[in-house]
């Protein structure tokens, strides 16, 4: 896998949902990747915004997680540029800081870190409807980042 470039690790999907994970911390992907992967999603990474929208291009995708604060172009930005150009997945931003209410608005839901693994998978399972696919009790541990 590499995280300097879009890369595609692929899981069990069940049901063949495929998430792509948007975020410029390598560690933050590898998280993602372990997480929905055990729970059978297929998982698409990107490491910066314009990565993920020519991903999105070239794939399928049923859902999107979406940093907030990245360099060069924003999770702001990747929601703008993708409602105006393409019929949209949901998207989940995820961020630390606080989000202004209109984008909040242009989202399907929003997290906040630190995250919590469960609930980030309660988001994804609802925007996709699949609330039954939460099938392996993630860890408890928090990502604090």
């Amino acid at each position: 896998m590499s995280l300097g470039n879009v890369s595609v690790t692929e899981g069990k999907p069940l049901m063949g949902e495929t998430i792509l994970c948007i975020d410029d911390t390598p560690q933050i992907l590898l998280f993602y990747k372990s997480l929905f992967e055990d729970q059978g999603y297929k998982v698409l990474l990107a490491s910066t915004g314009r990565e993920g929208l020519e991903f999105m291009k070239r794939h399928h995708v049923d859902c999107v997680i979406l940093d907030y604060q990245m360099p060069e172009m924003d999770g702001a930005a990747v929601v703008r540029y993708m409602r105006q150009h393409q019929a949209p997945p949901p998207v989940i931003l995820v961020s630390g800081s606080d989000l202004p209410r209109e984008l909040r608005q242009q989202v399907e839901a929003y997290v906040e870190k630190p995250m919590r693994a469960k609930r980030l998978l309660e988001c994804v399972a609802e925007v996709t409807g699949c609330e039954e696919r939460i099938h392996n009790e993630p860890p408890p541990e928090q990502l604090g980042i």
